[in-house]
């Protein structure tokens, strides 16, 4: 897993890439819907409601983020955090 910091005139992005087994186009389209789980044979007994991410995307919005998501399956995923700064 890496983390990085950019800063550029007016924003910040953080992003964490790892190099996992990525995700599908559909999954990358739901991951922000409350109680959306990527593997349906995960039950809330094994662990999470599906909710951590809809919570973080929800985060990133009220501090004026913008939160994406890249990723391909069998190459890792990339999480990138952008902050707007008054300049």
């Amino acid at each position: 897993m890496r983390l990085a910091v950019h800063s550029t005139p007016g924003r910040v992005l953080l992003t964490v890439t790892d190099n996992g087994r990525g995700m599908d186009r559909e999954t990358l389209a739901h991951l922000g819907e409350p109680f959306y789980r990527a593997d349906k044979a995960r039950s809330r007994a094994e662990g999470g409601a599906g909710l951590g991410l809809s919570l973080c995307f929800a985060i990133a919005r009220r501090h004026g983020a913008l939160l994406e998501f890249e990723s391909k399956p069998g190459h890792g995923t990339r999480a990138t955090v952008t902050f707007t700064t008054s300049q």
